[in-house]
């Protein structure tokens, strides 16, 4: 499932992989189908988080560059990855931090 959050801090409980991006961020959109494809494989959630439109959520997090990935877990950070990454290393990133893993191979 593929959501679009204003409040990073609505993420209280499970496993979410967000998205910290912008619409003119090309390595952001470049990433973005195999976002999608990789959290669906993990039946984790894929949070994304426009940074322009929710800099506060930016601020909170640490966020200096997109895209930013973190792996979060009932609203802890487990994981983060900055820049473009290989569908390799965001699967890896996952398979590290991600608990009830479905569908993976």
């Amino acid at each position: 499932m593929v959501v679009e959050i204003q409040d990073v801090d609505s993420l209280k409980t499970g496993d979410y992989l967000v998205d910290f991006y912008t619409h003119t961020c090309a390595p952001c959109r470049a990433m973005q189908s195999v976002l999608e494809e990789v959290s669906q494989e993990f039946g984790i959630t894929l949070a994304k988080v426009e940074v322009t439109k929710n800099p506060q959520a930016s601020q909170q997090y640490g966020v200096m560059s997109v895209p930013t990935l973190m792996v979060l877990r009932d609203s802890k950070i487990k994981g983060v990855s900055q820049g473009f990454q290989s569908k390799a290393n965001i699967k890896a990133m996952l398979e590290k931090h991600v608990r009830n893993r479905a569908n993976c191979s």
